[in-house]
């Protein structure tokens, strides 16, 4: 919500410097620009990662996009080198970049610079993305649900078919793999066996009652990987055991 300046916040405190800032609407209810939301949110990603945000930007947007002329605070290279007259009202602004990063209010930048964030996606992970990793698990949880809910696509049956098949050949199976099949890690993830046995919904092999069987015997998922693994783990039983559903408000009616 902070980031669609959503958040309730007003732009800027400055009105009332004093006190606890004040809520303009309930978080959610509607858009209003808000300087005092991203300055939240910068508080937040800095208090997470123990980094300011100078040096996050800098490792995570500026320098893989190749933005060099870019900083959150002012640095001596770009002395002699502004567009705005420093002695302008706009210039007091840019000066006080020169101690204080602000995530609304601070970025200094150029045209060339300004161009290259386009919403380019970024590969931190230096490649990957074909092959089939974590976010790919929930893949088989979508088209075992939508078979079970619709029944539409026989597609559907023979990819879970095949998926199913995969995974039962190669035994105590890892959780990462190229699309050929080439084993990338040995770890056997909870979320990979829960999204796994919500195939079989869709699925007709034999080995499906496997799958089912070591998702029921599974143990709740503990450790570093346990938020995602849980999450998958939690949505696995609902869906398999048929609790997964679309719930009405009471005395309320579908529109056709």
């Amino acid at each position: 919500m902070l980031l669609s300046h959503q958040g309730g916040l007003p732009n800027w405190r400055r009105v009332r410097p004093d006190g606890p800032i004040q809520f303009h609407s309930n978080p959610g209810d509607r858009f209003a620009y808000s300087g005092e939301g991203y300055c939240l949110l910068q508080f937040v990603v800095e208090h997470i990662t123990g980094r300011d945000l100078p040096a996050l930007a800098r490792d995570k947007v500026f320098r893989p996009l190749g933005m060099h002329d870019s900083s959150f605070l002012w640095e001596p290279r770009f002395d002699g080198r502004f567009a705005v007259d420093l002695d302008s009202p706009l210039g007091r602004l840019i000066e006080s970049t020169r101690h204080t990063a602000n995530a609304a209010a601070s970025l200094v930048t150029n045209a060339p610079d300004y161009a290259r964030f386009d919403g380019t996606p970024l590969d931190p992970w230096n490649g990957g993305h074909a092959d089939f990793r974590f976010d790919a698990w929930r893949v088989a949880m979508n088209v075992g649900v939508d078979y079970a809910w619709f029944a539409h696509d026989p597609w559907e049956v023979v990819q879970s078919n095949r998926l199913l098949g995969f995974f039962s050949s190669e035994g105590w199976y890892g959780n990462q793999y190229t699309v050929d099949g080439r084993k990338l890690a040995d770890d056997h993830s909870p979320g990979l066996v829960a999204m796994n046995a919500v195939a079989c919904l869709a699925a007709t092999v034999p080995a499906r009652v496997e799958f089912v069987e070591e998702l029921w015997y599974l143990p709740v998922p503990h450790g570093p990987y346990r938020y995602y693994d849980g999450l998958l783990y939690m949505l696995a039983l609902l869906q398999v055991s048929g609790n997964f559903r679309i719930y009405q408000p009471v005395n309320h009616q579908l529109s056709h």
